[in-house]
């Protein structure tokens, strides 16, 4: 656990170097194509940096003595959703991929830690991409559930074989406690145990199962904020 957080540390510092000096080479008069070239730079840079904030914060979520209960506040997920769906979009098209969203029109608050939910779901899809075919297809549906939300992920395989989600394929091989690694793409993940322990740490919780019908499924479960002002003010900022 102590080498792993000063791993992603060691690596986390030289990354965000690299970020600051792009950003600080962007101006408005360079030629487009080297404007792109920084921007891919930036992106590039911001996914690992956040990809080591969060083995850093899975290595404390491990360590911790699991007494505390965990720290939640509303926020909305139509927001959340909205703002990434772009950014998950192009992670599937950078693999050949397609990624679309489904949700309702109206989303209660939900109850939990948005920017963690925001990097985990991130790194959950990009999980999935890495282990699908060119051609497949991910679908992220949002379905109301009672006192909670449910977030799908549906994985259509191009070739229509199934049950080749991440964690669960044998070609996965695990790197001590946390991590799990694919030779074929040279990917590594956290482990689907520790994923759903971080999930629970923001009161969510996480199943994979295979559904003839469907193909493979990641299921998310989200509490629905239901504290007394958040209720009294609902009828005009619960959906936003």
């Amino acid at each position: 656990m102590a080498f792993l957080r000063a791993f992603a540390h060691g690596i986390r510092t030289p990354l965000t170097t690299i970020r600051t000096y792009t950003r600080l080479l962007q101006r408005k008069d360079l030629a487009a194509d080297v404007q792109r070239h920084l921007g891919k730079i930036d992106r590039e840079c911001s996914e690992q940096i956040d990809r080591f904030d969060l083995i850093f914060k899975a290595v404390e979520n491990e360590t911790c003595d699991g007494n505390s209960p965990p720290t939640l506040h509303p926020f909305c997920l139509k927001k959340m959703i909205t703002e990434g769906e772009d950014r998950w979009q192009h992670q599937a098209e950078r693999h050949n991929l397609t990624f679309a969203v489904s949700a309702p029109p109206l989303i209660p608050p939900i109850a939990g830690d948005c920017d963690l939910l925001d990097q985990m779901l991130t790194e959950l899809i990009e999980t999935l991409i890495r282990s699908l075919p060119a051609g497949s297809h991910i679908a992220l549906d949002v379905i109301p559930a009672g006192d909670r939300l449910k977030l799908e992920l549906v994985c259509e395989d191009s070739r229509h074989q199934h049950g080749w989600l991440g964690w669960g394929h044998t070609s996965f091989q695990a790197i001590g406690r946390l991590l799990a690694f694919q030779p074929e793409t040279g990917s590594v993940s956290l482990n689907l145990d520790v994923t759903k322990n971080l999930f629970q740490s923001i009161g969510g919780k996480l199943t994979v199962r295979h559904s003839p019908q469907r193909g493979d499924v990641v299921t998310i479960f989200l509490p629905v904020d239901n504290t007394p002002a958040t209720i009294k003010t609902s009828k005009n900022s619960w959906f936003v």
